[in-house]
């Protein structure tokens, strides 16, 4: 595997190299895999077959330049993508650890220079990714949109990125309606809504999937990219998505208020939970960022979407220094994420937000 790692390298550093022949056999050794649409079982990848996977997507940035290489992504790679093999745990060879495997080449295949054939590949198979329903699938479909997500942005064309949004928005059920507009002062902007105290907010957040908020989560980190720009979210698009993020961000006062005692679940499934609770909110604080920073910030709409957003970032700020959880790593990098979202909104408009800041 080094060996292969050295020689495409050597490649992308130097794309004049004429090694065609080298890379014809690169490419031999990743054979295998299911045709687009069939209907048999995908052939086992080897191990080999997986390398070569890996160091043919070190040579993209090279192969978009179109010298010393044909133009256009490998073939192999496409190939892995279109037939949704990855998808079978039949395709994996045995004691091979895929999300590892996806996380080193997403970001690999997220640097290559966009072109027409990898666009419409990654787009079909984030897809069927998403639209997984056999449960012995459903952990590499995860892993996928997990590895894609933390890649991100991805080299999607216009069409073929909004399919792929419109299936997104199916993440974020019920998210149609405007949360509560900000009151006053900072500090009557995050209603209480717990009625029931402590044992009533354990079981409201207890009643959401970890699953589900991990669908959210990477759904939130996918779809943030195409907020804004040619061939990204309509209005009504970007004010759903704003509305599901702030479900999640409003939540965090309760949420993190909660002490390890008040749960009923316990150890690693509370540690489960709490984790992807947190990482769930700091991707909506990304996407909540970046839905205020598309908006036309001369109109009175966005400033007062600025200043409600602003006082919900200070009211998740405040939590996180006053939760139990707060020695967490999740909960300190969601501190932190929390803190470039308020200095981002209060430059925004030339700094007319630092009052809020400023004034107790």
């Amino acid at each position: 595997m080094e060996a292969l790692n050295e020689l495409c390298d050597l490649v992308a550093a130097h794309p004049d190299l004429l090694l065609a022949d080298k890379l014809a056999w690169l490419s031999s050794r990743c054979g295998g895999g299911a045709a687009p649409g069939a209907a048999a079982p995908p052939q086992r990848a080897s191990r080999a077959h997986l390398h070569s996977l890996l160091a043919l997507a070190r040579l993209l940035p090279a192969r978009g330049a179109g010298a010393g290489a044909e133009a256009g992504p490998p073939p192999p790679l496409l190939a892995f993508l279109k037939s949704h093999a990855f998808l079978s745990p039949a395709f994996w060879p045995q004691s091979f650890a895929p999300a590892p495997f996806l996380s080193r080449l997403l970001p690999l295949i997220a640097g290559a220079p966009t072109s027409p054939a990898l666009s419409s590949a990654l787009s079909a198979a984030l897809l069927a990714a998403l639209d997984v329903a056999d449960p012995a699938s459903a952990p590499l479909a995860r892993a996928f949109l997990a590895a894609a997500s933390a890649a991100a942005p991805l080299p999607l064309l216009p069409a073929d990125s909004a399919p792929v949004a419109a299936r997104l928005l199916l993440e974020f059920p019920g998210s149609e309606e405007a949360p509560a507009r900000a009151k006053g002062k900072v500090e009557d902007v995050a209603a209480e809504e717990n009625g029931g105290g402590v044992k009533e907010a354990v079981r409201k957040f207890e009643e959401e999937e970890v699953e589900a908020l991990e669908r959210k989560e990477v759904a939130f980190r996918l779809i943030v990219h195409l907020v804004g720009g040619e061939g990204g979210l309509e209005s009504e698009q970007v004010g759903k998505v704003r509305n599901a993020a702030a479900k999640q961000v409003r939540s965090l006062s309760d949420f993190l208020k909660i002490r390890k005692r008040d749960w009923r679940e316990q150890g690693a499934q509370l540690k489960a939970r709490i984790n992807t609770k947190l990482l769930c909110c700091q991707a909506a604080v990304v996407v909540l960022v970046k839905s205020v920073s598309a908006m036309d910030l001369d109109s009175k709409a966005s400033k007062d979407m600025l200043q409600q957003t602003l006082a919900w970032f200070i009211e998740a700020t405040k939590s996180c220094i006053l939760s139990s959880w707060r020695k967490l790593k999740i909960c300190e990098e969601l501190f932190c994420t929390l803190l470039n979202g308020i200095s981002q909104i209060t430059v925004s408009r030339g700094g007319q937000l630092l009052p809020v800041l400023l004034i107790p």
